[in-house]
């Protein structure tokens, strides 16, 4: 985790300067120049913020700063206080970052990292829920009269079961069960390769660009397949279902006694 966040800060402060991308291509432009005491500031700041000590990593990139306002250090300073819980500070150094006009793939990123700061914030600032008092206990409702019941009428005697081989239950159906098993298989595939698109999606603004691009195409096609695998599993338990109720009624036995008259008796013969 330590090479990844060291990978996307590094990759945001050294590519925060490049020019914006013109209407045919993408290509980028060298980043600005910092003079070498800001940047001694810059890499120590980048070591503390590597072993997570946000406080140290902060106080490089004010003093960075206060050097030479480059604006690599307003990303670099806010992405260690976002982390180190400080969303207030964070925000305010979001917003100085983007008031620099940094190019649009850094806007868009720091303006992601900004809504999640105020998403914080705005749960914190929400007042609590009001706490109900010992005279807010709601009274119990009067006692309504309750009738009698009445009762209930005299079904007529159901005729006697016709004699035969009861149907089987349904879930007996061998070529049912594998349809709906393949089904909830595939809908449990899709719900899961659409949770792992999810996680690739969120995290895609915890590295560098390339790898931002990267983990943003990999959700795309983890969507993509969860879509697949939902509809294949959806249309396998919809044919199971309807295999269910359409299978084949089971032949009922007969009963059946012939008589017949012969030189040493009766003889019968019946099928059952």
């Amino acid at each position: 985790m330590c090479g990844v966040r060291r990978s996307v800060l590094l990759a945001a402060v050294l590519t925060a300067a490049l020019c914006s991308v013109t209407a045919a291509t993408a290509q980028q432009a060298a980043p600005r120049k910092m003079t070498p005491s800001a940047r001694e500031h810059l890499e120590r700041g980048l070591r503390y913020f590597d072993t997570q000590e946000y406080g140290a990593a902060i106080a490089e990139f004010k003093a960075g700063y206060q050097a030479e306002p480059h604006p690599d250090f307003l990303y670099a300073l806010a992405q260690a206080q976002r982390l180190s819980g400080n969303c207030r500070d964070a925000a305010s150094a979001y917003r100085s970052f983007l008031r620099a006009g940094p190019p649009r793939e850094e806007a868009d990123l720091a303006r992601q990292n900004l809504e999640k700061c105020e998403a914080v914030l705005g749960e914190e600032s929400a007042p609590p829920a009001p706490t109900a008092s010992a005279t807010d206990t709601p009274k119990p409702p009067p006692l309504q009269p309750t009738a009698l019941p009445s009762a209930p009428p005299k079904q007529p005697p159901s005729p006697p079961p016709q004699e035969g081989t009861a149907p089987a239950p349904f879930y007996t159906d061998v070529l049912g069960d594998v349809l709906c098993g393949v089904g909830v298989v595939g809908l449990l595939v899709g719900g899961s390769l659409w949770g792992v698109a999810l996680e690739r999606a969120s995290s895609a603004d915890e590295g560098t660009f390339e790898e931002y691009e990267a983990d943003a195409d990999a959700a795309t096609d983890l969507r993509a397949g969860a879509v697949v695998a939902a509809a294949l599993g959806t249309g396998f338990f919809a044919a199971g279902i309807i295999r269910f109720a359409t299978r084949p009624a089971p032949r009922s036995k007969t009963t059946g006694v012939a008589v017949r008259l012969g030189p040493a008796g009766v003889a019968m013969r019946g099928a059952f």
